[in-house]
């Protein structure tokens, strides 16, 4: 009775917008505003912000697909408030396939910035609507597979207050880095495809999302940034290639079950959402 009562709610609640944008996502958490004239503020698994206001009919909705992982396509007006949220059949199947594993997971020391630049160039990019942590996944598999080059996952988590401030549109982002020789020193390079020109610092690469200077606190546990919604602007944390989005680090921290090579379903997700690729 209680799935039946969801379910219709989910259905009344789409007959809004037909023309507003649509995400495919699970609810990943759900941050309520210090100020009670404010939304609150939606995050996807996809990596989006929504919106909701307290007292909105559908938040109870929202929350128990929450607790029950469900996947819901979203109905986002402009102001990216959820107008609708329809149940469908999870994209990912419940099966994990773990593919071979490689012997080592940190990130590989290439001996010039050109050989990062050749691996930057070599990333395949389609110039279309996806996901960044499926982009990341598809070059940070290829650089392995055609080219034995182990690469780590830099994650830059924006803090609630810093969304709200700056009406921004993310909860996360993620992008593969490298280590370069450059001179006597071994430096970090993020190799974000879609918005840098070349392999970057991690300064650089900050500041393509946010003013200059912002100082991201580099966390090593996810839940160091997940408790703290309203303290500080970003935080940073690295992780392994084999990491697909935040969920896994966060599982990692709770029942210490942490990915250790390729998983099928998580390539399948990545080539289709990235490349228009199914594998």
């Amino acid at each position: 009775m209680k799935s039946s009562w969801l379910l219709f709610s989910l259905l009344f609640f789409w007959a809004g917008n037909l023309k507003a944008k649509e995400i495919t996502s699970q609810v990943h958490a759900i941050e309520i505003s210090p100020h009670i004239h404010e939304p609150m503020l939606v995050y996807l698994l996809s990596g989006d912000v929504a919106k909701i206001f307290q007292g909105d009919e559908l938040l109870n909705v929202l929350v128990q697909a929450k607790e029950n992982k469900t996947w819901l396509k979203f109905s986002l007006n402009d102001a990216r408030e959820i107008e609708g949220a329809a149940i469908i059949k999870s994209p990912i199947g419940p099966k994990q396939t773990m593919l071979k594993s490689t012997s080592s997971e940190t990130p590989s020391v290439l001996n010039s910035i050109n050989l990062a630049r050749k691996f930057f160039r070599e990333a395949r990019y389609k110039d279309k609507d996806s996901q960044c942590f499926n982009r990341a996944h598809v070059w940070s598999y290829e650089w392995k597979k055609n080219n034995y080059l182990n690469s780590g996952k830099m994650f830059i988590f924006f803090s609630a207050r810093y969304i709200r401030e700056n009406d921004f549109h993310w909860w996360f982002h993620v992008a593969p880095y490298v280590h370069v020789a450059i001179g006597s020193e071994i430096k970090e390079r993020v190799m974000d495809r879609k918005y840098l020109r070349e392999p970057t610092s991690v300064r650089g690469w900050i500041d393509r999302f946010m003013a200059k200077e912002t100082k991201c606190r580099t966390v090593e546990a996810y839940s160091d940034y997940a408790n703290y919604p309203e303290s500080g602007e970003c935080y940073l944390m690295r992780s392994s290639m084999f990491t697909y989005w935040p969920l896994d680090l966060e599982v990692e921290e709770l029942y210490g079950t942490k990915k250790k090579s390729w998983v099928q379903e998580d390539l399948q997700n990545a080539y289709l959402d990235a490349l228009d690729i199914i594998l």
